[in-house]
């Protein structure tokens, strides 16, 4: 088989290469030039991980549809009031979108990438399975993935126990990337201050407001709508006297709304666009649902259908689901599908 393995600079995707070309498939590498004002340092760490392995890199530039499709609807998102995944719409539009289609017009058999997970078929269609290492398992921000894609997909390190087994597995065949750290989170926002990234990227401003209670009560003054999100505690400065959360916005009247613990708590939630992978469907399904990346899950009753909404009710009452962020349902380890909480 031939592959294009999507490169990224890191130790992951280099061990990705190294595990199918040692099981003899003709492999290239891919890298995308994605986030404006990079230094180019994760291109060259690829072009090093090639050169020792022996195998071609092709650099895409895809900076513009980065753009459109990841910067914009995530400032958008934070400017709306929800607390978006980047990484889900990089998956969609990008890894399993853009490159997958360059993979299949350049003729390659597949396309492989280093994410901890892996791929399942049923019945014609494909899911992504969660990968041997808990702590590093990715499936939850792959549950967009289209069908296509997965269905060309493979993840050479689904069955990687921990990180230091791939460091050490990269080391061992002298990667230069094999210890090489680990990329930041949100990799266009170089200093962690997404606030400040916003502003800049889209010259919008964000008053100040006041905090209130659920009964519209002024607690204090906040600085700016886009500063907090569900479930926050830390940094709103105001002197309740026992501890209070972020429990919802108002951004009509600019307020961010505080309470105490309890009300964070739901039992029923809703999610929007929603994509199947294992079943086209569910109907009040009991399944696994995790509303935040992380190893726990949640006991629910779903109801979902490619291409609509979601409504999950659990069978406990969950902390601080929170709009804009996925919930992913699981039957068993693989992805039954997710969306985005309403």
């Amino acid at each position: 088989m031939r592959y294009l393995v999507a490169m990224s600079g890191g130790v992951d995707s280099s061990a990705a290469a190294l595990i199918l070309k040692s099981r003899g498939h003709e492999v290239e590498g891919g890298i995308m030039r994605l986030a404006p004002g990079g230094d180019g340092s994760d291109i060259e760490s690829a072009r090093a991980v090639c050169r020792t392995l022996g195998i071609r890199l092709h650099v895409f530039d895809l900076r513009d549809l980065f753009e459109r499709t990841v910067i914009t609807p995530f400032c958008e998102n934070y400017l709306e009031c929800r607390t978006p995944n980047p990484c889900v719409f990089c998956n969609r539009h990008l890894k399993f979108g853009a490159f997958a289609a360059i993979s299949a017009d350049l003729g390659f058999d597949g396309m492989a990438t280093g994410h901890y997970a892996g791929i399942v078929s049923k019945d014609g269609r494909y899911a992504v399975s969660s990968g041997a290492c808990p702590e590093k398992d990715q499936s939850y921000f792959l549950w967009d993935v289209p069908q296509e894609a997965l269905s060309r997909v493979v993840f050479p390190l689904k069955d990687m126990r921990s990180k230091d087994e791939v460091r050490a597995l990269a080391a061992s065949a002298g990667l230069p990337s094999a210890s090489r750290s680990d990329s930041q989170d949100i990799c266009f926002v170089r200093d962690g201050d997404y606030a400040s990234f916003i502003l800049g990227h889209t010259g919008r401003k964000q008053p100040e407001g006041d905090f209130t209670d659920s009964e519209g009560r002024i607690l204090g003054r906040h600085r700016g709508l886009l500063n907090y999100t569900v479930g926050q505690r830390r940094y709103l400065n105001v002197a309740a006297g026992h501890r209070i959360y972020v429990t919802g916005f108002d951004p009509g009247k600019n307020t961010v709304i505080l309470g105490e613990d309890k009300e964070l708590y739901k039992t029923r939630i809703r999610a929007s666009g929603v994509r199947m992978q294992l079943y086209p469907r569910v109907d009040g399904m009991s399944l696994d649902v995790k509303i935040r990346f992380g190893k726990n899950t949640a006991r629910a009753a779903v109801t979902a259908e490619d291409g609509g909404g979601a409504d999950i009710i659990f069978d406990q009452p969950q902390k601080a689901p929170t709009p804009g962020q996925s919930v992913v349902f699981y039957d068993g380890n693989t992805v039954v599908g997710g969306g985005f909480i309403c």
